[in-house]
């Protein structure tokens, strides 16, 4: 299983992000496009910049090491925290997710991008709290970029409302 999802959280991701861009482009459709475009953008931004310059910064060693979750070095080359694959998978999971209508789209993306934030912790290169930061990161950039990308296609004048959960003290709001 871990063999088959990685590539998700890596190349794969990117691969799908550019065919679905380039479906949109050679069959003018515009969602298409548009997804492939965010998903893409997510992916660079999050897997790309975001990441690497976290995983440099904290220096957290990997589980197979054997030094234990708390060995942090900034600069020494340990590169577990956030894990990529996660970032990434979830970034364009999130992409799919939030441009799709409907249930399906988003399960599948979500549960192909949890099955590469699994696989990294069984593979025993990642810690649950390096996946679940690369999730976090993923997720944020992906549907921050397609908000951004809504916000300015929309009309001058129109309100762009989303809705979300947050949670709180006393349960959750919306």
């Amino acid at each position: 299983f871990s063999r088959i999802i990685t590539p998700f959280g890596g190349r794969r991701a990117l691969n799908l992000s550019a065919a679905v861009l380039l479906s949109g482009l050679v069959f003018h459709d515009p969602e298409w496009r548009d997804t492939g475009r965010d998903a893409l953008e997510a992916s660079i931004l999050a897997g790309g910049i975001v990441t690497p310059v976290l995983k440099r910064v904290a220096g957290r060693s990997r589980p197979n090491a054997g030094e234990g979750a708390y060995a942090f070095d900034a600069d020494s080359g340990n590169e577990s925290w956030p894990s990529g694959h996660s970032t990434n998978a979830f970034a364009v999971a999130s992409v799919f997710a939030a441009r799709s209508k409907g249930w399906v789209v988003p399960t599948i993306a979500y549960s192909l991008a949890a099955g590469v934030a699994a696989s990294r912790m069984n593979d025993n290169v990642h810690f649950s709290s390096d996946v679940l930061a690369g999730a976090f990161i993923g997720t944020a950039v992906g549907r921050s970029i397609v908000a951004r990308h809504r916000r300015s296609a929309a009309p001058k004048g129109t309100p762009v409302v989303t809705w979300m959960i947050v949670p709180s003290r006393r349960g959750a709001s919306f």
